[in-house]
C-alpha cells in the first residue's frame, strides 16, 4: 500500500471529521471515483445526455420519423441521432 501525504484545509477537515467515517477511507473512496470518472469521461454511452436520449418517447411519431419494431415488439427510432430536432 502507497503512502499519502495530504494538506486539508480545517474546515474542511472539521466537515469530513463530522461525516463520522475515517478520513481514510472517504479520501480512498474519492481518489477510486476520480479514477472512474477520468477512465469513462470519453465514453459517450456514460453521458447523462445520452441516458435521457435512451428515455425519450414522442406520443405520435411523425410519419417521416423512421420508425421500425424489436424482436421484443419495441419501438425504435434513431432521435438519439436528431435529438435537437426533437426537442426543438
Amino acid at each position: 500500500m502507497t503512502q499519502l501525504i495530504v494538506e486539508v484545509p480545517d474546515e474542511l477537515a472539521s466537515q469530513l471529521e463530522q461525516l463520522g467515517q475515517p478520513m481514510q477511507e472517504i479520501v480512498v473512496r474519492a481518489l477510486q471515483q476520480y479514477v472512474e470518472v477520468e477512465r469513462n469521461q470519453f465514453v459517450m454511452t456514460q453521458t447523462r445526455t445520452w441516458q435521457l436520449a435512451g428515455t425519450l418517447e414522442v406520443a405520435n411519431p411523425e410519419q417521416t420519423d423512421p420508425i421500425e419494431q424489436s424482436a421484443e415488439g419495441v419501438t425504435l427510432t434513431n432521435y438519439a441521432e436528431h435529438v435537437d430536432d426533437v426537442l426543438y
